[in-house]
């Protein structure tokens, strides 16, 4: 989300490597390692859902897209779900 700060991200990593289930990837460039973000699937009451955020300076080049389109065919080709779940904020820059 944004923003984000330093201590919604340690609350975030905090909850992320507590977690029993789903997985949280890190969103690297390939060519220099930059950290642009996370991505991931994460079980809930409904079932598995997908989330992902990418730092503002990362915005508009399609790093999302390609996270989700990963992680969407992942969920589909390893698991046995017939419904993957996906939200965004109203208001989502």
């Amino acid at each position: 989300p944004h923003p984000y700060g330093e201590a919604e991200a340690r609350a975030f990593l905090a909850m992320a490597s507590s977690r029993r289930a789903g997985i949280v990837y890190a969103l690297t460039l390939a060519g220099t390692g930059t950290f642009v973000g996370c991505a991931g699937l994460n079980t809930t009451d409904r079932g598995l859902e997908l989330g992902y955020w990418i730092g503002e300076p990362y915005w508009k080049r399609g790093y999302a897209t390609e996270a989700a389109h990963a992680l969407v065919d992942l969920a589909f080709q390893k698991t046995s779900i017939q419904v993957l779940h996906a939200s965004t904020r109203v208001i989502n820059p």
